[in-house]
């Protein structure tokens, strides 16, 4: 029999009314066969006999089939009631991830000091940070908003596969397990904007996860504040023997947020519906000049006695004798410490050889420029328009305290391109392209300068020349009565 001569349900059709004689589920009794396959949910729960009009949805039949073992889950996906986000690993332990004395310029009576001093304070190097506690005073970042509000807008998902939309969840369950992100209702709040969030993919593998706050911080006023440069840290770290370098473990999730600023910082999860930054984040207006400001009050005395400098996220710790690296790391570990703030251990090297900041490699109290950095500007092509040979210059310029007479070498290429526009083509004449290749191969006479020290005895030679109308200097330094490696000289 047809399955639709089964399904007649009906027994009396009187104006276009159809009469159900009783529940439908007496139908399944009568007509067992391949009806027993599916399962008809009746829509009213009486025997009295109901009217239907025509066309009208009045139940809804499934196709079952018995599952003898349900699927499991796949691996990516984490219940955040269950998974532990938090890294059980005994901090005790922690500390051995840091890197002592890479290249042994140590004794091993010190080697043993440091990691004494690092069992110490491994609270420091703990994963599980919860951020910084008051210690110095109150302090919280805010989104310092202008006279007009951003508008109000739907949350945006992007457009991931099922398995990046699960990894993005687990980032968002993990850092609200860390106490990144809260509920809106749990910090007594009202979302009034939703930032995009987005997986970047990380050097060391996995994923980060990333807030876009582009229209939240167009609509709010920068705050000022002292950055430092490369240059001052650079005047800083030259003048140590030994180094540390450090890095604090997600910067600016250890920094609170203000309640008022919340509300500006909302983000929409994949799964869990709407959260809310509470403390800061990579992006967020006021970020960076909150995380200056915070370092500032807690390593200030260090950054004041010379021992300790920092850029971003980095802190480096110095001293020109082993002795007096120990005694400064130990101060800075123990403010760190009390103000609840947490490094990298696996981003901690304690007296290395060598270390490279922004293009620039520290060698035992001497700076140099990075091969690479060199490399790039040496293999670069001619430029064509005034605006590339302006970018080249400005980097060549960067290295002018590593390369002798780089004032002479590039002054031809100034001269080319003075009171012209950006985007002027340059003619090459064969003469300026000369000047442009040789500019390149100075760079392989590149030179490891010495910042000076107060204790060092200084000698200027100076020199005149007649044909260039000018007078040059050369600094040496008498250290330790050694005569160390010249600055470049200075033309006047």
């Amino acid at each position: 029999m047809p399955l639709l001569d089964r399904c007649l349900w009906w027994t009396d059709v009187f104006d276009g009314q159809m009469s159900l004689v009783d529940r439908c589920l007496w139908w399944i009794d009568i007509f067992i066969g391949q009806m027993s396959q599916f399962l008809l949910a009746d829509c009213e729960n009486t025997s009295v006999p109901q009217f239907i009009q025509r066309n009208e949805h009045f139940c809804r039949v499934r196709l079952t089939t018995t599952i003898d073992n349900a699927p499991e889950a796949p691996d990516n996906i984490r219940d955040i009631k269950t998974t532990n986000y938090i890294d059980s690993t005994h901090t005790s332990q922690i500390f051995k991830q840091v890197s002592v004395d890479p290249d042994n310029l140590l004794s091993p009576d010190l080697q043993t000091q440091f990691n004494e001093l690092l069992r110490k304070f491994s609270e420091v190097f703990s994963p599980n940070f919860e951020g910084y506690n008051g210690e110095i005073g109150p302090f919280e970042a805010s989104v310092n908003m202008g006279p007009v509000q951003p508008p109000q807008r739907k949350g945006r998902m992007p457009q991931y596969s099922k398995n990046n939309l699960v990894e993005l969840q687990n980032k968002f369950d993990e850092l609200e397990c860390k106490g990144v992100f809260r509920k809106p209702e749990d910090v007594g709040i009202s979302v009034e904007y939703i930032n995009p969030s987005f997986l970047v993919k990380k050097a060391s593998g996995g994923f980060r996860l990333v807030t876009a706050f582009a229209d939240v911080g167009r609509y709010s006023k920068p705050q000022p504040s002292l950055m430092p440069d490369v240059d001052s840290t650079l005047r800083t770290i030259a003048q140590w023997k030994y180094i540390i370098k450090s890095d604090l473990t997600s910067a600016f999730y250890q920094i609170p947020l203000a309640k008022d600023s919340m509300k500006y910082c909302g983000v929409a999860t994949p799964y869990r519906g709407v959260r809310v930054y509470t403390r800061c984040a990579m992006g967020m207006p006021g970020s960076e000049t909150a995380l200056e400001e915070l370092m500032c009050r807690i390593v200030g005395d260090f950054l004041q006695k010379g021992c300790v400098a920092k850029l971003a996220d980095d802190l480096f710790c110095g001293g020109n004798t082993p002795e007096e690296l120990l005694y400064n790391w130990e101060c800075v570990l123990q403010s760190l410490q009390k103000s609840g703030i947490c490094l990298s251990p696996s981003k901690t090297v304690i007296c290395p050889k060598s270390i490279t900041i922004l293009g620039w490699i520290w060698s035992q109290g001497s700076i140099s420029a990075s091969t690479h950095r060199v490399a790039t500007l040496a293999s670069c092509p001619v430029p064509d328009t005034v605006r590339g040979l302006r970018s080249f210059i400005g980097a060549y310029k960067m290295l002018s305290r590593v390369i002798p007479n780089c004032s002479n070498l590039i002054a031809p290429l100034e001269e080319k391109i003075s009171g012209m526009k950006s985007a002027d083509k340059i003619i090459w004449s064969d003469m300026l392209r000369e000047h442009f290749e040789f500019a390149q191969k100075s760079l392989s006479s590149r030179k490891a300068i010495t910042l000076p020290k107060c204790s060092d005895q200084l000698w200027i030679v100076t020199d005149g020349s007649v044909t260039k109308r000018g007078i040059g200097a050369t600094l040496y330094i008498n250290r330790d009565g050694k005569v160390l490696h010249p600055l470049p000289k200075t033309v006047c």
